[in-house]
């Protein structure tokens, strides 16, 4: 690759993607041959970010460039033992490739030793929670810094999460660090300052504010502020109540595979409020939502199984 068309690769990937112009990103990106523009077109695709998920075409995409990344993984490339690292992570991807989070941490270990930040960032939150290697807040604290100082936007947004939840509290921190993501173009960040306008947590409580930035991340297409957006406008909180705009939102995040979204639809489909009464369509949600954890769609799951309602009956 000459350095012309290396210099246009990154430009489209910090530029489009980086800064969460996910729709202009997908745009420039419909026919393009480069690995790395696909893998970042496969994340948007298999998200939702900028578009309508699309399982189906994220596989084909990733099963496209599986071979190449393997390849220049195990040759030593940090850019695609990071990506192979996330593959491996996420159980999202384990109908194509092996959810192993010790082999993640391999590989996010042999990307973040070449100074690469998006693996620093990787192996830090694997060190946070535990995920192939034991937890050490210390080692995670110290790669977030590490990714951080090279000015990469998640780091930031990792550490104002840790300064925001961890034991010792420290909003001031939360509230610079998310912004500093932010103004690096990191989109994720904008629903975590959302969360402290809404709550008053270092800030003034503006809960418009925080309306405001969770209708900006989730039309990027950040399920979590979709999800908030569904409460908000439920209750008029901070804004007008409108029922009908929030389950749009909360469909969208449902599909995007927010549990606590899928859940609630769960919930509405079964009780038939504001919409269809539908008990298997609520079993099919409560599921989804069971499978990513969510312990309220267990208990409401095991219910349907005791009642035989929207599933076969099964004690």
């Amino acid at each position: 690759m000459d350095n012309e068309k290396l210099l246009s690769e990154e430009k489209l990937i910090l530029h489009y993607y980086r800064n969460g112009k996910y729709v202009d990103f997908l745009a420039q990106t419909s026919s393009v041959d480069s690995w790395k523009l696909l893998a970042f077109r496969e994340d948007c695709i298999r998200k939702g970010l900028g578009c309508e998920p699309n399982l189906e075409e994220a596989n084909r995409i990733l099963k496209q460039i599986h071979p190449k990344v393997l390849e220049l993984s195990n040759s030593g490339d940090a850019y695609a033992q990071n990506f192979l690292g996330i593959w491996h992570s996420r159980q999202s991807y384990s109908s194509l490739i092996e959810y192993n989070a010790f082999k993640a941490f391999e590989l996010f270990s042999a990307s973040a030793n070449m100074g690469f930040a998006p693996a620093q960032t990787n192996l830090a939150a694997a060190y946070r929670t535990g995920k192939g290697v034991c937890q050490n807040e210390e080692k995670a604290l110290e790669l977030f810094r590490a990714a951080a100082a090279q000015n990469y936007g998640p780091a930031f947004e990792w550490l104002g999460w840790m300064a925001a939840h961890g034991s010792e509290k420290d909003y001031a921190v939360a509230l610079e660090m998310y912004n500093k993501s932010i103004s690096t173009g990191s989109p994720d960040a904008i629903c975590s300052l959302a969360f402290l306008y809404l709550n008053g947590y270092g800030v003034v409580k503006d809960v418009r504010r925080a309306y405001a930035l969770y209708h900006k991340a989730a039309e990027i297409g950040i399920a979590q502020a979709q999800f908030q957006l569904y409460l908000l406008l439920n209750e008029g909180n901070g804004c007008s109540k409108n029922q009908q705009e929030a389950l749009r939102w909360l469909r969208a995040a449902a599909i995007r595979g927010n549990a606590d979204a899928q859940c609630e639809l769960g919930y509405l489909h079964d009780k038939g409020e504001g919409v269809e009464h539908d008990e298997q369509i609520a079993a099919e949600w409560y599921l989804k939502a069971a499978e990513a954890g969510n312990n309220s769609a267990r208990c409401n799951l095991a219910w349907c199984y005791a009642e035989g309602a929207g599933v076969r009956k099964d004690l």
